[in-house]
Formats: structure tokens, C-alpha cells, sequence
């Protein structure tokens, strides 16, 4: 193709649409089965995490209390809940310990109701 043409929007869609029907199907030869239970999926690095659920020797162990994990991404997540820093929402009394419960509590606060929906 040369500078000045134009890709061809149609076959652009199918690509683009042949591209997400691959991410919602994928071919069988793509996808990480595990062989200790029925999950699968296409991406290494879940299926690689996922097996550690079965076969991980490490355990993670907060400090503070009982609990226990076998990913130590969990143990910060929990830890949170020792902290006494917190998240507030701007506009009204809602706090989390979890900057994410804010963001998503933010939406409630941004969502439209249509006329007459009451």
C-alpha cells in the first residue's frame, strides 16, 4: 500500500472482528488446561498462577492474624484490612480500605436516570 491510499475499511471491520471473535473463542491449541482440575484458559501467566493453587509449597502468612494464602498479592489485599488508612469519597460519607471500592462506589454517584425512571 502506498502512502496515499487508504486501507480498506471493510476488510479493517472483518480483521477487527475476526480479531475479537478469536479472543472470545479461541482455538483449542491456544488454551492452558489444567490437568488437576477443569479450568483452562488462554493466558500462560493465569494458568501459571492458577497452578500454584494446587501445587504451591510457599505459603504466605500475615503477621498480625491467622490468615493464610498461597499468593502473596492476596496477603497485601489482606493486610489492607489491618491499616488504619482509608479512602474517602468526595461527595459523600463512604470510605473503604480499598482504593478500588471507591472508584467503583464513585459511579453511583455519576449514573444518569433516565426521564421518568423514578
Amino acid at each position: 500500500m502506498t502512502e496515499n491510499q487508504k486501507p480498506d475499511i471493510k476488510v479493517l471491520r472483518r480483521t477487527n472482528r475476526a480479531c475479537f471473535q478469536e479472543l472470545l473463542h479461541p482455538k483449542e491449541e491456544f488454551l492452558h488446561r489444567c490437568s488437576y482440575c477443569d479450568f483452562v484458559t488462554r493466558f500462560k501467566r493465569t494458568f501459571t498462577a492458577h497452578l500454584k493453587t494446587h501445587v504451591a509449597t510457599k505459603h504466605y502468612n500475615c503477621d498480625q492474624c491467622n490468615f493464610i494464602s498461597k499468593h502473596q498479592s492476596s496477603l497485601w489485599n489482606h493486610k489492607k484490612t489491618h491499616s488504619s488508612k482509608s479512602y474517602e469519597c468526595e461527595l459523600c460519607d463512604y470510605k473503604s480500605k480499598f482504593m478500588s471500592n471507591v472508584r467503583r462506589h464513585m459511579l453511583s454517584h455519576t449514573y444518569v436516570r433516565p426521564p421518568g425512571d423514578n
